[in-house]
């Protein structure tokens, strides 16, 4: 039985684990929007600018000033399409996915009654944990993780209370 209660202390510390990951990727999406709307809503707007105000025969800019335009959005362009801010942001969808479903399949291991079940599952859900790790290629920030794990602690002690 001591066994059991051991495995169920691991269990629990790899959903803890599950949901500090599942948070950081939310706080780093969350941290990357303002800088992908200044580079791929930015380089969108200044694009139209650019280019209605060199069709427009009205001269609400000058020709030197639409260029400069244009050129400021080619590089914010560049910008997001070097870092590849797209493929970062997918990968980060997807893991927060990934560990907020691993999260609830360890809590949900609480339930099990049976050891033998339970030691199997288990050891389905870490294999998987082992896959997700070793394959993920985004991480979020530092600053993500500490803020994730701030949230964490003050979920658990509002809980106890």
């Amino acid at each position: 039985m001591e066994d059991l209660e051991v495995l169920l202390s691991s269990a629990m510390a790899n959903r803890n684990k599950c949901e500090l990951e599942a948070n950081a990727y939310s706080l780093w999406l969350d941290q990357l929007v303002p800088a992908n709307l200044i580079l791929v809503v930015g380089a969108g707007l200044l694009s139209l600018i650019a280019g209605a105000s060199i069709l427009v025969d009205q001269q609400i800019i000058s020709n030197t000033a639409a260029g400069i335009i244009a050129l400021v959005s080619s590089a914010f362009t560049l910008i997001h399409n070097r870092m590849g801010c797209d493929q970062h942001q997918a990968e980060c969808r997807k893991l927060q996915s990934f560990y907020q479903g691993l999260a609830f399949d360890y809590g949900n291991l609480e339930t099990e009654t049976n050891p033998a079940e339970f030691r199997k599952k288990l050891d389905s859900l870490n294999n998987e944990l082992a896959l997700i790790l070793k394959g993920s290629s985004a991480h979020p920030s530092a600053d993500s993780y500490a803020k994730a794990k701030r949230q964490i602690e003050v979920k658990t002690i509002q809980s106890i209370k």
